[in-house]
């Protein structure tokens, strides 16, 4: 009894001993987890900070004219100069939605420093800031000028006309006596802004074309389609085997518009006669069950391609197989037809086109419904008098593809 009595207080201090480290551990894990949690949040906020105070720092042409607020305020001049404009050029891309299309183009930016750009508090007057306008529309003008080129060539040589800006901006300075002629300065601005407004029509043009699908063609494609199918026998195979109903796969490569493609069908039916050794009118009502296996290679042509549909004709080469199961469960097998040839047409309509375009090349993701028909032309010689006839097929299904395309180059 009293060993009984021991067993039973050993066995309730080892579970109470094993709750408190059950229950430690849990404590353990969801401290972990808050911590974890904790700088997530943490990060993310210090990251959006950055981000903000690094937008803070730089601003563009298009924000407007400069103000004071652009400038950090100093104590002093240095030397002749009342003030300074930190300024820089560079290309980015930007990403903009067209029909639900991404286009990414790259752009040329004028920006200042407004960190690094400085003005004595003494001399904050509007014929200072004026001063600092005309070397921010230089920078504008010669950002122009990028742009220009970088549509015509799709490249840009950005430290090249940095330089010419810089050289173009210290002449001013020196012609300017750094702002204190405000005759040269004015003559300087009205020049300016006359060659901003010569270059413009032709900005006008090219943001235009920012908001039209670029002409490509299609450099690579792969993808998969599936979904039910029917062969019709016909010919003299009629005669022996009823329609088949089942399942079709296949996959495809392409380039440009040549369609590559290899599949196979499944299905099952009935024969009509009995196509063994046995003699003809002895099983004249007998209905075997069959199945078809179907293995074909194929190209094609599409002579319609664009985002919306797809029309391709082929031809292809292949086998037809088939296997023939008794009412009593045997299984026999006439095997394969001799290679046949065949010949169809395909369409594919997208339910969804999720692309993505720069300036050079693109990418597509596109989900589609399918139609193919196609004939195939068949003779079975393990039957006797080889029978010889042909087959029609029906597939329906939906398919999946990707493809990398090319933007076609157009003459500016």
């Amino acid at each position: 009894m009293n060993i009984l009595k021991m067993k039973t207080l050993t066995m309730n201090y080892l579970f109470k001993g094993s709750r408190i480290v059950s229950s430690r551990m849990s404590r353990l894990v969801a401290k972990g987890l808050a911590t974890l949690l904790f700088c997530v949040l943490i990060g993310g906020t210090v990251v959006g900070q950055s981000s903000d105070q690094q937008l803070a720092k730089v601003r563009s042409w298009q924000k407007g004219p400069l103000t004071w607020n652009d400038f950090k305020v100093v104590d002093q001049s240095i030397g002749a100069e009342h003030s300074y404009l930190e300024f820089f050029l560079k290309t980015e891309y930007n990403v903009r939605k067209l029909d639900g299309v991404s286009l990414s183009k790259r752009e040329a930016v004028a920006y200042v420093n407004r960190t690094l750009s400085w003005v004595d508090k003494a001399c904050q007057t509007p014929a200072e800031l004026r001063y600092n306008q005309v070397i921010f529309n230089l920078a504008e003008l010669q950002r122009r000028r990028m742009q220009i080129e970088l549509d015509s060539t799709n490249d840009v040589n950005t430290a090249y006309h940095m330089r010419l800006l810089t050289h173009t901006v210290d002449s001013f300075c020196r012609v300017t006596n750094y702002g204190y002629d405000t005759l040269e300065v004015a003559i300087w601005d009205v020049e300016v802004r006359n060659q901003m407004d010569a270059i413009t029509p032709r900005m006008v043009e090219l943001e235009a074309q920012k908001n039209q699908m670029p002409k490509y063609y299609t450099t690579s494609r792969f993808g998969m389609n599936m979904g039910p199918g029917m062969k019709i026998m016909g010919g003299q195979l009629r005669d022996y085997f009823r329609p088949s109903g089942g399942m079709y796969m296949d996959f495809e490569l392409g380039y440009w518009r040549n369609i590559f493609s290899m599949g196979f069908y499944v299905g099952g039916g009935r024969v009509k006669r009995d196509v063994l050794s046995a003699p003809f009118d002895t099983l004249l009502y007998t209905r075997e069950r069959l199945s078809v296996l179907d293995l074909n290679i194929n190209y094609g042509f599409a002579v319609i391609d664009n985002p919306k549909i797809r029309l391709t004709p082929f031809v292809g080469y292949g086998m037809n197989g088939f296997y023939l199961y008794s009412n009593n469960e045997n299984e026999s097998s006439i095997g394969p037809t001799d290679g046949c040839w065949r010949a169809g047409l395909d369409f594919k309509y997208h339910l969804f086109n999720d692309a993505a375009f720069s300036e050079k090349s693109g990418s597509q993701f596109l989900g589609s419904v399918n139609a193919k028909v196609y004939m195939t032309f068949d003779k079975i010689r393990q039957i006797e008098g080889t029978p010889k006839g042909f087959t029609i097929n029906v597939q329906l299904g939906v398919g999946f593809m990707g493809q990398s395309n090319k933007v076609k180059t157009v003459k500016k």
